[in-house]
């Protein structure tokens, strides 16, 4: 586990962090997501504050909505710092609190606690540079009198970071994890803290799950609850994760609540109440029809901790999609302000969905990323676009060959058919061999089953990106090879065994690869035994 206080750095560029940053989200025509459905109120009109992303969420006494800071994206890629506070009464009233101060930072975290706006971390974007503040600090504004400024209270044994998840309940901050970044080097974390908002002193707790950012997390009087995110691998190429984890204050244990039909998400929301999680929005990418999609959602997960299932809200879906936003729950009422689909001109308005009014029939069993072919045809899901490099295209066209083949071996009642969906055990699962990636000269083994001998010349620098999670392959990763060739990294591969017997690439069943390396190297000891007549006799099972 990552120990903050003693980072192993990666180095790395500034186009390397935008991007990290930013995820690109391609043009959509999709203008459906502007309407709202019966089950969520759109609360305000006009005059709207600037559009944003990366901005702090929170409400005062009054049960009123304080908006902080952020960014402004009036394009796909552009980036302008905000530092304006805005109180929004409901159902249409919004006024402007302060701006300046110096500060001006998104990815942060923010509270009210007695009538106090309390914000700490974030990132900053200056000078086409990303960069945290030197030094973590508590900023506080006194909401009954803006024009006093801010105040400001060192933090000095927390490590300064971005993206951190977390929230505040009985005049403590908690936070998890996030991303720090000094110069050309970035680290994701794994800390846990608490802040007492009225001494401004911090506390180390428990770090619990693994280092991680762009992951979302609440807190209650009885738990503190956070959700997927992304991760750096010792290479320093990131990934998703789709785990579920809670803290609990008075045992101060962590526990894994991981529901089994799980997401993987990132830039999204997640909020407890009565004891249930509400997660909302968020960016991913998945695989469907042999292909790597990146998808922007606009559906809402509810979990009870004990059920270990995610359930969907099925009058939602018209709710604009986005990621990058702010939610949290106001007495009964789950709101949501901001983030951005292409831009965040996309997601301008406050929505607000009564939880209170809800019940079981207003949620469907939700079908989880890990789905042998994920239904993209429904309203709840938004594709926003196809994005795959050439390598990537024609991975999915070998695959379609392979396929192909395998739909003929099916016909002629061949023994090379694919078999059904059942995932593997993890025995199995580690059968199949973990090496070490080596740039441009990986080769079949030579005991792999290929339903489609001529693909093989095509084959040559095929592999470069793990198919799953989009990332390059450096030098000195782990990789796990299938029968097929076809490499992934262990953390995204194994998860899909776990409910697939395929391969994720080319659709092959791993038990007949499998089966078929097991009969080709019976028919070499055959051979090399001198023949059939007295060497080992070979069966089929």
């Amino acid at each position: 586990m990552t120990d903050p206080t003693h980072p192993s750095s990666y180095s790395t560029s500034s186009d390397f962090v935008t991007s990290l940053l930013s995820p690109f989200v391609p043009p959509s025509e999709q203008s459906e997501s502007r309407r709202l459905s019966s089950g969520w109120d759109l609360l305000d009109l006009s005059p709207l504050p600037p559009s944003r992303r990366s901005h702090g969420l929170a409400f005062d006494d009054d049960q009123s909505l304080i908006i902080s800071f952020g960014f402004h994206s009036s394009q796909p890629n552009s980036f302008q710092s905000l530092n304006d506070v805005w109180k929004f009464t409901p159902p249409e009233t919004y006024d402007k609190l302060t701006s300046g101060g110096g500060l001006e930072t998104g990815s942060h975290l923010s509270c009210v606690f007695e009538n106090k706006l309390y914000i700490t971390g974030g990132l900053k974007f200056q000078n086409q540079q990303w960069s945290n503040p030197s030094e973590t600090s508590l900023h506080v504004l006194n909401l009954d009198d803006p024009t006093a400024g801010w105040e400001s209270f060192d933090l000095p044994s927390i490590p300064s970071r971005g993206e951190l998840a977390g929230g505040c309940v009985g005049g403590k901050m908690y936070f998890h994890g996030g991303l720090m970044i000094k110069g050309s080097n970035v680290l994701g974390m794994s800390d846990f803290w608490e802040v007492d908002l009225e001494t401004k002193q911090e506390s180390r707790l428990p770090s619990g799950p693994g280092a991680r950012f762009s992951h979302a997390a609440d807190v209650d009087d009885e738990r503190f609850c956070l959700s997927a995110g992304r991760a750096f691998k010792p290479s320093g190429s990131w990934y998703m994760l789709s785990d579920l984890h809670c803290y609990d204050h008075n045992s101060k244990q962590w526990s894994d609540v991981t529901p089994s039909n799980y997401y993987e998400r990132v830039y999204h929301s997640l909020n407890l109440y009565d004891g249930d999680l509400y997660q909302f929005g968020g960016y991913r990418s998945l695989v469907s029809g042999g292909k790597v999609v990146a998808m922007v959602d606009n559906d809402l997960l509810k979990t009870e901790l004990t059920s270990s299932q995610w359930y969907q809200f099925n009058n939602g879906s018209s709710v604009p999609v986005r990621f990058q936003h702010a939610a949290k729950v106001m007495g009964e009422d789950l709101v949501l302000y901001g983030g951005r689909f292409e831009t965040t001109d996309d997601c301008k308005a406050v929505n607000s969905l009564a939880l209170n009014t809800l019940n079981s029939d207003d949620f469907i069993l939700a079908p989880g990323d890990a789905g042998d072919e994920y239904d993209m045809s429904g309203g709840v899901h938004l594709v926003v676009a196809v994005m795959i490099i050439t390598g990537l295209m024609l991975l999915a066209v070998f695959g379609a060959i392979r396929r192909r083949a395998a739909e003929r071996g099916e016909e002629a009642g061949g023994m090379f058919g694919r078999s059904n969906n059942a995932g593997l055990e993890q025995a199995q699962i580690d059968e199949i061999p973990i090496t070490t990636y080596q740039k441009k000269s990986l080769r079949r083994p030579s005991g792999a089953a290929v339903l489609d001998e001529s693909a093989d010349e095509n084959d040559e620098g095929e592999g470069e990106t793990c198919s799953i999670c989009l990332c390059d392959f450096c030098q000195g990763d782990q990789i796990r090879e299938l029968p097929c060739s076809h490499i992934f990294h262990p953390e995204c591969v194994d998860t899909w065994l776990k409910r697939n017997s395929s391969c994720p690439a080319c659709r092959q069943s791993i038990r007949t690869m499998q089966r078929a390396n097991e009969v080709r190297e019976r028919l070499q000891r055959v051979d090399s035994a001198g023949g059939g007549e007295s060497g080992e006799r070979v069966a089929w099972k």
